[in-house]
């Protein structure tokens, strides 16, 4: 079993628990052990932050709220905690993109190479990568499927992400609402319904601002950034990618199957 670590949370959780390098790193290391101990990984990839972010030059507002607002003894314990990882656990720097999208690319190459994997996170952007996951936080295992990973990424195009500082389709549009409306939609048509909200609510410019929140919110499958467009999954324009994120095969039910088997696992290993 391989486990993908989105460790960036990791660090960030023990650095603002912590109030020295040493107790950081001690709390880091027991996350990641658990979290291995837990899924019964036999290995382990860890995705941290790395240099520079395609998203800054997407939105210039992105993550805009967060910027500057570190105690220097914070910023000095998550920079120990960052090296610490490169250094005892060979963690993966995700230059040029984040370390979600990383774990995303991971999992997909995992997927192509029908290889066991559980994804481990406490991020809801990387629910809309299919696979089991795992819940450091929480200890949950949990299987996302094709059509429900589609659907949580269809839902953010309409709610964007307040903490990440991407704009929804229109103020006051909330999760519910956009449940609502996807509700009874389809791989193959749940685009379309997507863009039918976007048109009403947003108006002029729809096309060019719905894109920009997709590449936002889209998580990588291939290390070429390859970038999002909604004509890719807009039915009535092209009848394209009914394969496209979906798995029709037998391997999905091996998927399930697996999560089973892992979850029955870990609930016993979990304390």
């Amino acid at each position: 079993m391989k486990l993908f670590i989105d460790a960036d949370s990791i660090m960030f959780k023990a650095a603002c628990t912590q109030d020295t390098k040493h107790d950081t790193r001690v709390v880091t290391r027991k996350i990641i052990e658990d979290s291995i101990a837990d899924c019964f990984a036999d290995e382990v990839y860890i995705a941290i932050k790395g240099k520079d972010n395609f998203r800054y030059n997407i939105y210039s507002d992105y993550k805009s709220s967060r910027k500057d607002k570190l105690e220097d003894k914070l910023k000095e314990r998550l920079n120990d905690a960052h090296a610490y990882l490169i250094k005892d656990w060979s963690a993966v720097q995700s230059d040029g993109m984040e370390a979600d999208d990383v774990v995303s690319i991971w999992s997909y190459e995992a997927r192509e190479a029908e290889d066991d994997f559980i994804i481990g996170h406490i991020d809801k952007d990387i629910n809309q990568v299919p696979g089991n996951h795992y819940n450091y936080n929480s200890k949950q295992i949990y299987f996302v499927d094709d059509d429900e990973a589609d659907m949580n990424f269809c839902t953010q195009l309409l709610i964007g992400d307040n903490g990440d500082d991407i704009p929804k389709v229109k103020r006051g549009y909330g999760i519910k609402t956009a449940q609502k409306a996807l509700a009874g939609t389809t791989y193959d048509n749940r685009m379309d319904t997507v863009v039918d909200v976007w048109k009403q609510l947003y108006g002029t410019g729809w096309e060019k601002q719905l894109n920009m929140v997709g590449n936002l919110i889209y998580m990588k499958r291939t290390w070429d950034l390859e970038e999002w467009n909604y004509e890719d999954r807009y039915t009535r324009k092209a009848n394209v990618g009914k394969q496209n994120g979906r798995d029709t095969s037998d391997k999905n039910q091996g998927r399930q199957e697996l999560h089973a088997d892992v979850s029955n696992q870990g609930v016993q290993g979990v304390s």
